[in-house]
């Protein structure tokens, strides 16, 4: 089944014990607040934690490559962008404020994670990764929480909890214990390693599988390959992307807006602000602003307003996890910049066309070489010839003759010299027999500019936590 764009296999996050040691940090210093002559004490560390529903597993080969879905998904996920405090107990010459920073607690659920058998051949790199990837989780809380901070009451110096760990130490560095993070000040870019992006074997046998010449296609199809071809990188983004699930648990309909700024490559790195709606605990509404980045190598994020930003090392067991669900959103995005139709140049394909009105044809794509119990479903493509050839909705049939996903495309306009894109998608999937989707994913594009992949680095925006201070997951 044609699904949204693979993220990594997900697993547990072994969420480490906080054993940091206490040491001032030169601030601004002022005159102090009444004493209350109280320290802190940690309520809830940060970190992740999730829970795992099991899949039925099942593989495709496609011409001899096997592509395998997972054994278990994330069912429920929550995220603590930092520790959480209370104030106590009694400790002379430290005033402990209630409200001394705020800690975002982000809620993720779903109740259908597992993928289901592909009702089509997935016929694209970017068809076959996604048929064998969990779904979306729906975020379903996004609240900042107060946390305590603490000050010595003669100098009103802010007392925090920071292993003062230089570069050279930090490079050689092993996280031994229970622990799966380290507190640093600076810059982590400059002592994270960073590893190139690994290709699959699977992918590259798959990319030479797409063999056939594109005249064959029917001449519709054709023309929409050449005048959508894959972008390397997209640069000054400005988009909106939106998440409704049907329900969600008891909550009925979940609705997710995510506005975004910032630039991508077409392999998947990034640099994007997220802006949301949230609440306090308090049940105010509050306006959330995240900044997130992946280099290739190494996540980074942090919530605006805060004093500490994480970061996640490639050897950390968070950092899939991470980037498949707090920055799910750029899925769709990397998809619509490398293969917005996922067009096949599969040598056994088969097609069937006609008119269905005016500048409209209906094309029917088959594959008899698909070997699965039931049979193969089918790909039903319109597109409209005037004035240029653009593919205007999309749909995935299982072999019941079902419909399965629905995608609408509209707004077409060029983003580069030659290169069209829509600057609307909607993609509706549906369960067997059911006629309302169980999720539907809106994207609007408001401002995106198609580049090469170095220049798209270039405008990568570094992750700045404003005081410097950094958890650096490392396992």
């Amino acid at each position: 089944m044609k699904t949204l764009l693979a993220c990594c296999l997900l697993f547990t996050l072994i969420v480490g014990s906080l054993n940091a040691v206490s040491g001032q940090q030169s601030g601004s210093v002022g005159v102090a607040p009444a004493c209350n002559n109280q320290s802190r004490t940690l309520q809830i560390a940060a970190g992740t934690s999730q829970t795992e529903q099991q899949c039925a597993q099942w593989s495709i080969t496609v011409l001899g490559v096997t592509f395998t879905s997972p054994s278990a998904c994330p069912n429920s996920k929550t995220v603590r962008s930092d520790d959480t405090f209370s104030c106590g107990p009694a400790a002379t010459g430290i005033h402990c404020n209630p409200r001394g920073y705020k800690v975002n607690v982000k809620v993720y659920s779903s109740n259908n994670p597992c993928p289901g058998i592909p009702s089509t051949l997935p016929t694209t790199l970017e068809e076959a990764n996604a048929a064998v990837q969990c779904q979306p989780l729906a975020l379903i809380s996004d609240v900042n929480t107060w946390s305590a901070s603490v000050q010595a009451c003669a100098t009103g110096t802010q007392i925090r909890e920071v292993d003062r760990i230089n570069e050279s130490e930090l490079s050689n560095l092993v996280v031994t214990g229970g622990d799966n993070f380290v507190f640093y000040s600076g810059n982590p870019a400059k002592v994270l390693a960073k590893q190139p992006p690994s290709i699959k074997q699977t992918a590259e046998q798959l990319n030479a599988m797409q063999t056939r010449a594109l005249e064959s296609l029917p001449q519709a199809l054709a023309q929409s390959y050449l005048l959508h071809p894959r972008v390397e990188g997209i640069k000054k983004l400005r988009a909106t992307v939106e998440y409704n699930f049907r329900s969600v648990g008891n909550l009925g309909v979940v609705r997710n807006v995510h506005q975004l700024e910032g630039a991508f490559t077409h392999d998947g790195r990034f640099s994007i602000t997220d802006t949301r709606s949230g609440t306090l605990e308090d049940n105010d509404s509050q306006i959330i602003v995240e900044d997130m980045a992946y280099d290739g190598s190494n996540f980074f994020s942090g919530i605006r307003g805060q004093h500490r930003y994480n970061a996640y090392a490639p050897s950390s067991a968070g950092i899939k996890s991470a980037i498949c669900y707090d920055a799910q959103f750029m899925k769709p995005l990397v998809s619509w910049a490398t293969s917005p139709f996922w067009i096949t140049l599969f040598p056994q394909t088969e097609y069937a066309m006609e008119s269905v009105g005016d500048n409209l044809v209906k094309i029917i794509e088959s594959y008899p070489q698909m070997q699965i119990p039931g049979g193969a479903g089918k790909t039903v493509y319109y597109i409209s010839t005037a004035p240029v050839a653009h593919p205007i909705r999309i749909e995935t049939f299982d072999a019941g003759g079902q419909l399965r996903i629905r995608k609408d495309f509209s707004e077409f306009v060029t983003i580069g010299k030659g290169i069209w894109r829509p600057l609307t998608v909607v993609e509706s999937f549906y369960q067997p027999g059911e006629a309302t989707p169980y999720l539907t994913t809106s994207m609007k594009i408001d401002q995106a500019i198609a580049t090469s992949a170095k220049d798209a680095e270039r405008a990568f925006a570094r992750v700045r936590s404003p005081e410097n201070l950094w958890r650096l997951f490392m396992k």
